[in-house]
């Protein structure tokens, strides 16, 4: 099953389960998934259950909500985008790194993390990112790229900072959380991610890394409840000028994935400031796929496109540049 968040023509917060690519029935229990999910932990139930038991008799149409931009994103904090942390694990996917066996090799012989920090983590997770018995494996990369305030709806522009060395695409999968009022972490589901960053400034000096992260995020459209399925396939692409400019095709889910979900869970729920009652937490699992890897530069007015049959319809968004950076600081 799949939701969105969308409003209606009356400008109306609704969710709704995805019926077909043209129609949606709409939810009677909440006007969002946050809503909903807090319900679920009431009720010790399911969201499956409880958009099955208030499916109403209103049927939305899919394409009309899309033409008029009225998609929201999957999950978010309502009242408050400061009560969402946005945030990822890196060097997690077998897809964007080298053989797996000729890194599991090198970690038996010892690799200096000091000379080379990508290879170690990447190798630590095929090693120990997995372990068994619900013990904890190895730590992966952490990074954090905001609250609330830089979610993208699928369709919405995607804005580079003026400030900005590159527009860089990166297809993800984000796994979606609520915190329950007791202050325990509840997964929603998943949905796809353009964990959008700048590999330029991150280049120059990988001490960067964390203020390239610093940009917005597309999620979206659907909301995939459930587990994650092991093996999942996609697509990404950048239009330009309504032609392919570039592609790639990529695999993703937990089979590729070197780290356990619950390790990766338990590696950013362990810290106390994200386990505060009433939180939204969007997490991105690791890069698919990213033109970065194949030198590819963005330029405004390309679209990113991210496809995958498991996720339902495709998250596109358009790059735009932000206008010059002009704010100031007082002194109280």
């Amino acid at each position: 099953m799949r939701l969105i968040q969308y409003l209606s023509e009356e400008g109306q917060r609704h969710i709704g389960v995805v019926e077909s690519e043209s129609r949606i029935t709409r939810i009677a229990a909440s006007d969002s998934v946050y809503g909903l999910a807090h319900r679920a932990l009431t009720e010790s139930t399911s969201l499956r259950a409880l958009a099955e038991e208030f499916a109403s008799d209103i049927n939305d149409d899919y394409d009309a909500i899309v033409r008029d931009g009225r998609l929201l994103v999957p999950l978010d904090h309502p009242v408050d985008t400061a009560h969402c942390v946005v945030s990822g694990t890196g060097f997690t996917h077998l897809g964007t790194h080298a053989d797996p066996e000729a890194l599991r090799a090198k970690h038996r012989a010892g690799i200096d993390a000091s000379r080379e920090p990508v290879e170690a983590l990447v190798a630590q997770g095929l090693v120990n990112g997995k372990p068994s018995n619900s013990a904890i494996g190895a730590q992966p990369e952490w990074f954090y790229k905001g609250n609330g305030a830089c979610l993208v709806p699928c369709y919405q522009p995607l804005e580079r900072p003026s400030f900005a060395l590159s527009a860089t695409d990166e297809a993800e999968i984000a796994a979606l959380y609520v915190i329950s009022p007791e202050g325990y972490p509840a997964r929603v589901g998943y949905a796809l991610a353009n964990e959008f960053c700048d590999a330029a400034m991150e280049s120059s000096n990988p001490l960067l890394m964390g203020a390239s992260k610093l940009r917005a995020c597309a999620v979206g459209p659907e909301l995939l409840l459930g587990e994650l399925p092991g093996s999942i396939s996609g697509s990404a692409k950048i239009r330009r000028h309504g032609e392919v400019a570039w592609s790639s095709e990529f695999s993703s889910g937990t089979d590729v994935i070197t780290h356990a979900l619950s390790n990766l869970e338990h590696h950013h729920f362990k810290h106390a400031a994200f386990r505060q009652p009433g939180d939204v937490h969007i997490h991105l699992l690791g890069a698919a796929a990213s033109s970065n890897a194949d030198g590819f530069e963005a330029q405004a007015g390309d679209v990113f496109e991210i496809e995958s049959p498991t996720f339902g319809r495709a998250l596109e968004n358009a790059l735009t540049d932000s206008p010059p950076l002009e704010f100031g600081i007082v002194t109280l």
